[in-house]
């Protein structure tokens, strides 16, 4: 059977309540002397002891879960009991740790958490859910439909300074954090990409280290992207013609009527889609639109596209993603966002055409801001967005040429990250040093004197 948009957002509700009556008996019983058992397996501390409070979690969650095994036909693998092989009998299965970070929460630390998903039979997750006894936060999403924290659009307070090299680590890597060669060895790292310093944290359970690493990229991605979106309509580089009396609303007026909106602009001199200036739309945006807008819109020509038809019509395109087809204003946030992600974190985004489960690729591509007609948008666009970044189009200039990704691979097998191999971790970090002038300073006039002209070229 497959689950419909109703049926996940049933099932989030029923793994919410079930993570949440678990989580709030653990923190209620933190504070009591636990008695800590010593469990068979495991290659660390961490993964080898369990107490009562495990035990009693897994109960709760399992009691909350009950009726949607029979109701859905759900499977099951949870980290206190046997493995009953009943995820390998149906299409879903709840996935569940009723304690991660249980030597956290012997030692009364933040880092431990309750943890739930729901997986496919082929390893996809659809539904993930972590509820965070020490600070009562809740982090939950449903596959393709966004993550959320505490129940709104997933968000962390943004660093008021250039942040630190953070390492996040459980105590299974703790002997080797402190040995003074590696310690030495990452502040090099560190300094050579542009950090100015570095951070090691080491007290948190997986699930929970994952959430705080992830949590900075996501909220960074989200800030780029609607700073594009506000200096389309608000252009930093008329800030200082408006008076005092000047409303945000009016600006944007005036920007509007003077045909003036960057996104317009970039259509202009370098259109998306080859049919833009005659009032047409090829046919990646026509499927966007079918995608993103309404997809009543789908015709059966569009049904029977096959992978390859997608691919091939896309890897020739200006687009570093597909979303970028769904409006002109998308388009811009979307090279902008993808810019500075690279510039300020180094990160590398992949693309692909793929079935639903990312197991079959018929294309895909790493870094596609590196295909040379792609440059030129996203320097294009990173120029006048952030015009106070003087040195952007070179760093687009520099970009690499994007690296295929092997349709013999599934998209996870093509995910392969050796940057920090010499110190036996995960990296996600590129050896270009990140420009630290992409980080405003207090005290200096970011507009000033900025002149942004938008002719025709």
């Amino acid at each position: 059977m497959e689950l419909t948009s109703d049926q996940l957002s049933e099932l989030e509700s029923i793994g919410i309540e079930a993570a949440t009556r678990a989580g709030e008996m653990i923190q209620r019983k933190a504070k009591n002397n636990h008695e800590v058992v010593h469990k068979q397996g495991g290659n660390s501390l961490a993964s080898q002891i369990v107490t009562a409070i495990d035990l009693e979690s897994q109960r709760l969650i399992l009691e909350t879960l009950n009726e949607t095994f029979k109701s859905f036909e759900l499977g099951l693998l949870t980290e206190e009991s046997p493995d009953d092989s009943s995820r390998h009998q149906h299409d879903y299965f709840w996935c569940i740790d009723p304690l991660d970070g249980t030597l956290a929460f012997t030692k009364g630390t933040a880092g431990y958490s309750v943890s739930i998903a729901l997986i496919s039979r082929h390893g996809n997750p659809l539904i993930g859910i972590v509820f965070d006894p020490y600070t009562s936060t809740l982090y939950h999403a449903i596959h393709r439909q966004g993550a959320q924290k505490n129940g709104v659009a997933w968000g962390v307070p943004t660093p008021s300074s250039v942040s630190p090299l953070t390492l996040m680590i459980d105590n299974s890597f703790i002997t080797r954090a402190d040995d003074p060669t590696f310690r030495d060895q990452l502040v090099t790292f560190a300094k050579q990409r542009g950090f100015p310093g570095t951070e090691i944290i080491n007290h948190a359970g997986a699930v929970l280290n994952a959430c705080w690493v992830d949590s900075e990229y996501s909220f960074a991605s989200l800030l780029y992207h609607e700073l594009a979106h506000a200096n389309d309509f608000f252009p930093s580089t008329r800030w200082l013609t408006y008076s005092n009396s000047t409303t945000v609303y009016d600006a944007v007026v005036e920007v509007y009527n003077a045909n003036q909106i960057v996104s317009d602009y970039l259509q202009d001199n370098y259109p998306l889609d080859s049919l833009y200036a005659s009032g047409g739309q090829n046919e990646l945006t026509r499927l966007a639109q079918v995608r993103f807008q309404d997809p009543k819109l789908i015709t059966q020509q569009q049904i029977d596209y096959t992978m390859t038809d997608v691919a091939n019509m896309f890897k020739t395109e200006g687009a570093p993603q597909f979303y970028s087809y769904s409006s002109t204003r998308e388009d811009l946030a979307i090279l902008f966002d993808g810019f500075m992600m690279f510039a300020r974190y180094g990160v590398s985004r992949d693309v692909a055409v793929s079935d639903q489960q990312y197991n079959d690729i018929v294309w895909g591509q790493r870094d596609r801001m590196g295909e040379p007609w792609i440059k030129s948008r996203v320097s294009f666009v990173a120029t006048r967005v952030l015009p106070e970044f003087t040195t952007a189009a070179t760093v687009v200039q520099n970009l690499s040429p994007p690296t295929a990704l092997q349709d013999s691979k599934t998209w996870r097998e093509s995910v392969v990250v050796n940057e920090l191999a010499e110190f036996g971790l995960a990296p996600s970090l590129r050896t270009e040093p990140i420009d630290t002038r992409l980080v405003p300073r207090d005290g200096v006039a970011r507009h000033k004197g900025l002149d942004l002209h938008f002719e025709k070229l």
